[in-house]
């Protein structure tokens, strides 16, 4: 299968410069588990896109420190691309920005988190489907991932079925149809780099909020599991190869 990644995150710090940009810890997540993947990286974020004729099996949505409802020329387009896959029954998935604009593009709405800021560990509640589908092997009724956001998805699409959440952020993760699957949280983020995120931008939040987060991001987290899902699910039902379609 061939995965086109696309990276959304505008952020040009110092950080960011000396860790692989989002695409990159996308991809370092998903090859231990499917080393025969092909994958191909895009700089969303200035514009680039796979042409509409791509041959990529499925996209993944990167997260980013923008905010879905800058509406730049960019995310437009994004998000055009992304309605254009949900018509065509094409598997796309998002991560935190991805989620949110995948969520935007189709007709949810986006905005501030009621709670503000979330940093450190979010749990997921899984519930409904008994027993879980195929691609949620093993199965588990909840995860938990590494979290750092400030906006949320408070209105899901129409069309989208809310997987899980909890009381801070209900529509923590949708699928649409076999075909689109999102997560407001992160399970390309390694525990060095959210640390480093603290040490170096920790002064722009309240001081008990950044050592609650750093307490939070020495726990376990399930980001394995959760990529083995993604994995399950980009490979299901929807992931044809594009040349291969009836």
């Amino acid at each position: 299968m061939h995965i086109a990644v696309l990276n959304a995150n505008v952020d040009r710090s110092e950080l960011a410069r000396r860790w692989p940009n989002d695409a990159e810890k996308v991809i370092a997540g998903l090859r231990p588990l499917r080393p025969g993947w092909h994958y191909s990286t895009w700089q969303a974020c200035e514009g680039e896109l796979p042409p509409v004729d791509d041959t990529a099996a499925a996209w993944v949505i990167t997260g980013s420190v923008a905010s879905v409802n800058d509406e730049a020329p960019w995310m437009q387009a994004l998000e055009r691309r992304v309605r254009e896959r949900h018509a065509q029954r094409r598997p796309t998935a998002g991560i935190c920005f991805g989620h949110q604009l995948i969520a935007k593009a189709l007709g949810g709405r986006v905005g501030p988190s009621p709670g503000g800021w979330r940093l450190g560990v979010a749990t997921t509640h899984f519930g409904g489907t008994t027993p879980p589908p195929a691609w949620r092997q093993p199965p588990r009724a909840e995860l938990r991932l590494f979290a750092l956001h400030e906006e949320q998805v408070l209105e899901p699409p129409p069309a989208a079925r809310v997987l899980g959440g909890d009381a801070f952020t209900p529509h923590a993760a949708l699928q649409v149809g076999e075909h689109i699957l999102t997560t407001q949280y992160h399970p390309e983020l390694s525990r060095e780099f959210v640390l480093a995120v603290l040490d170096t931008f920790g002064a722009e939040w309240p001081p008990a909020l950044v050592t609650q987060a750093r307490t939070a991001f020495a726990q376990p987290v399930d980001a394995e599991l959760c990529m083995t899902w993604l994995a399950r699910f980009l490979e299901g039902p929807g992931a044809v190869e594009p040349g291969s379609r009836p």
